[in-house]
Formats: C-alpha cells, structure tokens, sequence
C-alpha cells in the first residue's frame, strides 16, 4: 500500500524511468526472444533505446558442464579431444554464448555454443506473443500481417542455424581481405554444426 502511494505521488518521468529499469533487468534474466527484442530496441537514439542498451552487453553464461554437452553432442566426442584449451567463462547473448579457446594445432578460437532448447524457446514465445501480431503500436489498413510473420520467423531461423552465419562469415572473411583495417575471422568449417560455431 505504501509502495502504491509513493507510485502516486511521484513524477511522470520517475516512474517512466524505473519502469524501463525494470523492464531491462527482466528481460536481462531471461534468454531468446525477450532479450532478442530489447537488443533491437536498444538500436536508434530514443530514451527507449537508451535504456535498452544494457541489454547489449553479456548477460549470465550457462555453466560450463552445460556448453561441455551441448560441444560432445555437436562434436560426436569430448570437447578436449578436438580442442586443447576451453576457457570454463562464456560471454552470453540472447541465443547463445561464446568462449574462448584454442585449437590442437594451435589457432586461437572463439566458439560460439546455441543455448540448449532456444529454437523451442523462441517458438513458444512468439506463440505466446500471438507472433507479435501488432508490431510498432497496432494493425494498419492494408498491414501483411502474415509477411510480417513469415519474416520475422525466417529472420530468427537464420540467427538459430549457425552453418549458415558461418557461410555468411566465411564470405565476410574472403571480401575482408581487399579492406585495410577490417578483419573478419576465418571460420573452421569442420567444426561448425547446426548449434556450435
């Protein structure tokens, strides 16, 4: 009841901003979609975005023994046997996380690990969100509303294959090479699957 009245008695601006503090740390928790959206929120100039921008950074990695059998799965066998070193701390994102490492031959590495189970994840979420069926404020006369759904979904399948963002890498890393302070890592192809980069 206290905490209703001060909400009261406060100034506009003052609860806009707590909400939106509010807002960030929640979405900061939770993985996929919700932090997905306020990462593209967080794009622009607006108080919004501004907000939204600690949404950006890392969030809390997986433990280590997850990443280690999400690696064995992907990999057909122990991480260690195809990598020497595996730094145990991730940096995360909204789909998955990155470590640093390097390989038996001695190339150093960032391998990029999908969270377990973030496809179903997203896929639920956009149900639950009705598919985000009113996108920027409401519907429009003559909205594609199916296009809009089409494309956001594909636009999320092509951030969850991680073969194909190695291919877009791997061309990113060839075109690099003509541009003198660019550098785009080269992908080991052998070692990317489907969750693993």
């Amino acid at each position: 009841m206290k905490a209703a009245f001060r909400l009261a008695k406060s100034d506009e601006q003052a609860v806009e901003e707590n909400a939106r503090r509010f807002l960030v740390l929640s979405l900061g928790r939770l993985r996929g979609l919700p932090q997905k959206i306020g990462q593209i929120l967080s794009m622009g100039d607006s108080e919004t975005a501004e907000a939204m921008a600690p949404l950006t950074g890392a969030g809390t990695p997986l433990p280590f023994e997850v990443v280690e059998r999400v690696l064995a799965t992907e990999w057909k066998r122990p991480w260690n046997q195809v990598v020497e070193e595996l730094s145990p701390q991730g940096l995360a994102a909204s789909l998955g996380q990155v470590h640093r490492g390097r390989l038996k031959t001695g190339e150093e590495v960032a391998i990029k690990v999908q969270y377990p189970g973030i496809a179903k994840a997203i896929t639920a979420d956009l149900k639950l969100l009705g598919w985000l069926s009113a996108p920027l404020g409401g519907f429009r006369r003559g909205f594609n509303l199916q296009g809009y759904r089409e494309e956001l979904l594909r636009d999320l399948e092509e951030e969850l294959d991680y073969v194909r963002e190695a291919e877009n890498q791997h061309q990113y890393h060839f075109l690099s090479q003509f541009l003198p302070n660019l550098v785009v890592p080269r992908v080991f192809g052998q070692l990317t699957t489907g969750r693993g980069l």
